[in-house]
């Protein structure tokens, strides 16, 4: 066996050779301890990337379906451009009643301003 030691190591130096020995004789090498966690670090990290490449397929899949009801949405106004109704149709994204609700205080204060143009325009007639 001794001479089994000494034809594995023949050209290292000295040195070397007793920092090998010193490890095999104390049962632990560092190299044992390194793979160890470097497995289980690996594992980890196949394991997270596994997961990341099905949340980008999961995505990928969300995003095709998404892009195709966008395809239908524009085939049906292209037909609907197409149709012989007379003018443009117009589609708010707010309902009928909120619009309404908008455009009348729009008006109320189109009126005040009216009302106030008028009042000073009497007023400078009556100094005058």
């Amino acid at each position: 066996m001794a001479s089994d030691k000494q034809n594995d190591v023949v050209g290292e130096l000295p040195g070397q050779q007793a920092m090998f020995e010193a490890e095999e004789e104390n049962g632990k090498s560092s190299k044992s301890r390194t793979r160890g966690s470097v497995h289980l670090k690996g594992t980890r990290s196949l394991e997270s990337l596994r997961i990341r490449i099905e949340l980008a397929a999961k995505e990928l899949y969300r995003l095709r379906e998404e892009n195709h009801q966008l395809h239908r949405e524009l085939e049906a106004m292209r037909v609907r451009g197409n149709s012989s109704t007379e003018g443009t149709s117009i589609v708010f994204g707010e309902s009928a009643a909120s619009l309404q609700s908008k455009l009348e205080s729009y008006i109320r204060v189109v009126d005040r301003y009216i009302e106030q143009e008028q009042t000073a325009e009497e007023d400078g007639e009556n100094d005058s």
